[in-house]
């Protein structure tokens, strides 16, 4: 190679080492890594910003979140975390639900409801509508019983009780939307109100619920074919997902070591 080949060989070198400053879809770099308009969208659709913010208002926040996400992964593998067994099957879960998810999101054309079908369902659901509550519940899970406990009473006393015992259990107040509910949970929470906790046995645990608030919030008559949309994507999704399984499962090969098998 002449002296000159070897000089441009160098320059190309150089240029592969050094791209330059970020410019185009690459916004910024970490380490060498690059940060891309894309990763800023997906950014955006994972924070807790409404849904048509204008990115252009945020995109300083939304580079910076990303630049320190990155350095503190940067840090973690540095330390070994991303080779550690907890760490690869938390990976491997989060994969296969992003899969799903995609998966999800392709089969949504093909499965969306026709108008006809949406506004025969917000007529049905009318009356849910205009009644939609917010519940504010007290929640009590305690793992497993054996019958010796004492679980009349209010879930405080229970929870009294608990605690004499020494006892663990886990208590927190979540909110579920009426609209969610089937009409026989509805009405089994509506009962809590003048009664009795509610009482649910499940595997390994009991479930004790209380409704301790109400809040109206009514679905607008603007609103409630969109509502009825949604619902009705949710019900054909989950249908199509079953019948989805049954299929791949007929079809698939699955061992279970005894006392595990469903």
């Amino acid at each position: 190679m002449t002296r000159r080949g070897v000089a441009a060989a160098l320059l190309l070198l150089a240029a592969g080492c050094d791209p330059g400053p970020p410019d185009g879809q690459v916004v910024a770099r970490v380490a060498g890594e690059e940060i891309t308009r894309r990763d800023l969208l997906i950014e955006l659709q994972s924070s807790a910003l409404p849904p048509g913010v204008d990115i252009g208002r945020y995109r300083k926040a939304l580079v910076e979140a990303v630049v320190a996400r990155k350095l503190l992964a940067h840090a973690a593998r540095q330390e070994g975390i991303d080779t550690t067994p907890e760490y690869l099957a938390a990976i491997r879960r989060d994969r296969e639900q992003r899969l799903v998810q995609f998966l999800g999101n392709r089969d949504a054309a093909r499965l969306s409801p026709t108008p006809a079908a949406i506004a025969r369902h917000a007529a049905g659901r009318d009356g849910a509508y205009a009644g939609r509550q917010v519940l504010t519940i007290d929640r009590l899970r305690l793992a497993g019983t054996d019958g010796a406990i004492d679980l009349r009473g209010s879930i405080d006393a229970v929870a009294a009780r608990l605690d004499a015992d020494g006892r663990r259990y886990r208590r927190e107040r979540v909110s579920e939307d009426s609209l969610t509910l089937s009409a026989a949970r509805h009405a089994a929470l509506a009962r809590t109100v003048d009664g009795p906790p509610l009482r649910t046995d499940r595997a390994g645990e009991v479930i004790l619920e209380d409704v301790v608030g109400t809040l109206p919030a009514p679905v607008p008559p603007a609103r409630r074919a969109a509502v009825a949309r949604d619902e009705l994507e949710r019900a054909i999704r989950a249908r199509s997902d079953a019948r989805r399984i049954a299929r791949l499962r007929a079809r698939a090969r699955i061992e279970y070591q005894p006392g595990y098998a469903p």
